[in-house]
């Protein structure tokens, strides 16, 4: 979905194809994600647009405020540019909190099992057992 998002910009906006046809809410979509990830371009960076040498996305400039979509390209101090492309700092997150991630799910299932045995315990004790 991703791709599909960036490629539709990159189409509307750049290559300014013909019938290439993208919502406000698509352009916003590809903006905050950028802007939320600290990451500008689908790979590369910021060359990934192919526009003019400081011209990015607003949502490749940390001092975007999420708002002024008028302009679809912004000029933007190099230092203020997100440098990364998004594919390569997502992967980097998930790398970075994968093991989290999979520690946090063991623990809760380990701790589900034990409330589900107590209550079988607790429920054997108190009734009696199963009697038929």
């Amino acid at each position: 979905a991703a791709t599909e998002l960036f490629t539709k910009y990159k189409d509307a906006y750049v290559a300014k194809t013909e019938g290439a046809d993208i919502t406000e809410a698509e352009a916003l979509a590809v903006n905050s994600g950028q802007y939320l990830f600290e990451c500008c371009g689908l790979t590369v960076g910021p060359s990934y647009w192919g526009v003019a040498a400081g011209k990015v996305p607003p949502g490749c400039c940390d001092t975007w405020e999420g708002t002024d979509m008028d302009e679809k390209f912004v000029t933007c101090a190099t230092d203020k540019t997100y440098q990364d492309g998004c594919t390569e700092k997502i992967k980097s997150v998930a790398d970075e909190f994968g093991t989290v991630i999979i520690i946090v799910v063991v623990v809760i299932v380990v701790f589900e099992i034990i409330c589900l045995a107590a209550a079988c315990y607790s429920k054997k004790k108190r009734f009696g057992g199963l009697n038929y």
